[in-house]
Parts: structure tokens; C-alpha cells; sequence
């Protein structure tokens, strides 16, 4: 019974975020109107699980632990987005890169004060859902979470909301590095107009496998005594080399889910300097 009414809730969510999207060219606008859509979307679920409560404590651990955090991290995201687009700042890139860098310092932050049901989540442990994910449970574990004190204790138990934040923050980082690489991507237009009459160098293999390469040396820390960000080295890389690689992230991510080989650039440069190297030593010889 309560997936069946998370999935017609879930549907008609969908449908009105993307109703007032259409119907919205105020970015500040379209995000309020999200935050009061799926607001709506939580009580009327609330009233639901409180009238028909669930058949038994794993159904509740599901819901408290999978399907509630789901719908709530969208309204954490569209909440946080909402006042990223209200307090930016006006002024050049460099303004606007800073800002959104410090919204990403944000992120990590919480990533780090959390870190435990971060892994917690990543490694789909369940050692602890009967005390994170039942309500009204008086464990010492929920005193860290102030958000247990200040919402509804018939609809949240201790964790869900540090779930949802964990979800929504995922996005959240996702839409601050989009947000970002656009910035990049107008420096770069900007540069192949300005750059010099020289040849310029341009990187012709893949763009996995830059940033395959880009990755390499950040975690080798070759730049700056190791202290040059991922972001400064993408940076440098993109316009030394007139490329646009986009979301590098997601490409990372793309390359980590590789079964098999998921350096095969380093591999392939491997082979090549070695393959020189005989040549230059047989021609000595």
C-alpha cells in the first residue's frame, strides 16, 4: 500500500515540477515554486504513513531509510539551490567562481562532520537502520542530529533527514560543478579569441583520457608542492590546450565503473614511452 502511494505521489510530483518549469523563466521563481510543490508532496505523504502506519518494521526501515529521504533530499536541493540563486553575488567570473567554490567548501564540510553514515550509505550498510531508520527511538545515537528535535516525531526518526541531505547533497555538488564548468566554458571562448597568432597546442585524443591524465598528476601532487586543486589543473589543462571537457567529474565517475581496466591512457603512455626507449637504445646500439 505505501509504495503504491509514493509512486503516484512520486508521479504527480514530477508532472507539476515540470509544469511550473515550463511555465517559469525566473530561475529564483521556478525553485520557490519547487519547494512549495514537493512541500505539499511530504505532508500529504505524512498524513498517509500516519493514518496507515506500515505493516511491519522492515516496511518502516524502507521507507524511513529509501523512499521518504528520496522525496525530502528534492526539497533540501531545490531549498539549497533557491538561495545559491538568491545571494549571488554580482560582479565578474573570478566573483562568481569564488562563491560557488565556497558553497562546494560547504558540501565538504558536512561530507566530512558526517562521514560515517556517508559510508554508512555508500557501502548499503543495515547493521544500524533499526536505530537510525524506526521512530520515536530514544537512542543516544540521534543526539547529534538536531533536525530529530525539530521535525514531526510520527514522520522522522533519527536519521532520515542526514539521509536525505546526504542524497540532495550529491545533486547539489553535481549543479555547483555544472555551474562552474559553464564559467570555464566561457573563459575558454573567450581565450581562443585573444590567444596568440603562435601554433597553439591542441589535445586530440579523448577527453577521458585527459582526464584520466588530469586526475593522474592531482593525486600525484606535481603542481604547487601538491597543493593545486583538481578545479586549477583541469583549468590550466583546458586552456593550454583548447579543449572543453565539461562535467570532469562525471567523466571520473564513468571511468571508476570501468570493469575491467580503468587507466587504459596510463597504460597505453606506458607502453608507448617504453616502446621509445628500445628504439633510442637499438639505434645506439
Amino acid at each position: 500500500m505505501i509504495n503504491e502511494k509514493i509512486k503516484n505521489l512520486t508521479l504527480s510530483l514530477e508532472e507539476q515540477l515540470d509544469t511550473s518549469k515550463q511555465k517559469n523563466l525566473d530561475f529564483i521563481q521556478t525553485e520557490q515554486d519547487a519547494i512549495e510543490i514537493i512541500h505539499f508532496i511530504l505532508l500529504e505523504l505524512r498524513d498517509f504513513t500516519i493514518q496507515n502506519g506500515f505493516n511491519s518494521l522492515k516496511e518502516e526501515i524502507d521507507f524511513f531509510k529509501y523512499k521518504k529521504p528520496k522525496i525530502l533530499a528534492k526539497l533540501i536541493f531545490h531549498k539549497a539551490i533557491h538561495i545559491i540563486l538568491v545571494c549571488k553575488p554580482h560582479g565578474g567570473t573570478d566573483i562568481l567562481k569564488q562563491y560557488l567554490n565556497r558553497e562546494l567548501i560547504k558540501l565538504n564540510l558536512f561530507f566530512e562532520e558526517n562521514i560515517e553514515l556517508y559510508a554508512y550509505h555508500r557501502t548499503k550498510n543495515e547493521a544500524m537502520d533499526h536505530i537510525y531508520f524506526i521512530r520515536e527511538n530514544p537512542s543516544v545515537h540521534s543526539c547529534d542530529d538536531l533536525s530529530f528535535y525539530q521535525n514531526d516525531h510520527l514522520f522522522c526518526t533519527s536519521h532520515d533527514f542526514r539521509m536525505a541531505t546526504i542524497i540532495a547533497n550529491g545533486e547539489i555538488e553535481i549543479y555547483l560543478v555544472n555551474e562552474l564548468a559553464k564559467i570555464t566554458e566561457a573563459n575558454l571562448l573567450l581565450f581562443s579569441h585573444t590567444q596568440s597568432q603562435s601554433t597553439p597546442l591542441i589535445w586530440t585524443d579523448t577527453k577521458t583520457s585527459l582526464t584520466e591524465l588530469i586526475y593522474g598528476l592531482y593525486t600525484q601532487g606535481v603542481f604547487n608542492n601538491g597543493k593545486a586543486t583538481l578545479n586549477d589543473i583541469s583549468k590550466h589543462f583546458q586552456l593550454s590546450f583548447n579543449i572543453k571537457l565539461g562535467n570532469i567529474y562525471k567523466i571520473f565517475q564513468e571511468m571508476r565503473e570501468r570493469k575491467i581496466n580503468p587507466l587504459p591512457f596510463f597504460d597505453s603512455i606506458k607502453k608507448s614511452l617504453l616502446k621509445y626507449i628500445e628504439y633510442l637504445e637499438d639505434k645506439l646500439n
